[in-house]
């Protein structure tokens, strides 16, 4: 029991930027939808982040629930759904610097999450923050024009 109470205690902060960033997300999301999106780059959009997904997923997810925290697997998988429908509106956009801003977003949370879950990443808090700057400024960019 104590331990539990520990994990909590230590992913709590986690736990409150991963919500702070699904808010962020969500208000993309938005965004994205209300600028429009098109089919065929919806499309485009779910198979390469399906494709992401699949590839990363399985590993940070089984990983999250080796801590048989389930507050944690829900946030984190949870999380994963909003960021991945994010990208792909993004790219369902069909504005290039938006769709390009999004899938680096994507990156970033990948490479943190395989970083924290996982196993370290060779420059991991460098490619994380780097990826998720740039990002952020294309996709602003992208609705800008």
């Amino acid at each position: 029991m104590l331990s539990d109470r520990r994990h909590a205690t230590a992913d709590l902060p986690f736990l409150l930027g991963l919500a702070a960033f699904l808010v962020g997300h969500l208000c993309y999301l938005v965004g994205f939808l209300r600028h429009g999106v098109h089919p065929p780059f919806l499309l485009a959009g779910l198979l390469i982040v399906g494709g992401t997904a699949g590839l990363a997923l399985p590993r940070v997810l089984g990983s999250v629930r080796a801590r048989r925290d389930g507050t944690l697997f829900a946030a984190v998988a949870g999380y994963a759904a909003v960021v991945g429908v994010m990208a792909i509106a993004a790219v369902g956009t069909g504005a290039i610097l938006t769709a390009a801003g999004g899938l680096l977003f994507l990156g970033s949370d990948t490479a943190l999450a395989r970083d924290r879950f996982v196993a370290p990443v060779a420059r991991g808090p460098l490619l994380v923050i780097v990826s998720y700057h740039l990002g952020q400024l294309l996709i602003v960019l992208g609705l800008l024009r």
